[in-house]
């Protein structure tokens, strides 16, 4: 029983933490704007900024993780040509728009 104890205290201290997953990507656009709207599967808190050369929107999600199954929308006539995402470090999800 004590082996039992402390294998699952060890067991314990390495299950990853649950962390956020962008589940959806929705486009909309009329006239004077484009809105993406980012489903998560839990509250987030969130920095953006942008970079130029090209130009970029970077949006960094903490406790965020990647979701390889994320389908894009289509961007066509939009002001975003791609978005990609990755892991810029075990709790921080990186998400980046190019833009047009």
């Amino acid at each position: 029983m004590r082996y039992l104890l402390i294998t699952l205290m060890i067991f314990g201290l390495t299950l990853p933490v649950y962390s956020a997953t962008v589940e959806q990507i929705r486009v909309s656009q009329n006239d004077q704007m484009t809105r993406l709207v980012f489903d998560l599967d839990e509250s987030v808190s969130y920095k953006t900024f942008t970079l130029q050369n090209p130009a970029r929107l970077v949006i960094d999600i903490s406790g965020g993780n990647t979701n390889t199954k994320l389908k894009l929308p289509a961007l066509k006539d939009t002001p975003v040509k791609n978005i990609r995402q990755g892991q810029l470090n075990p709790t921080t999800l990186r998400l980046v728009l190019d833009l047009h």
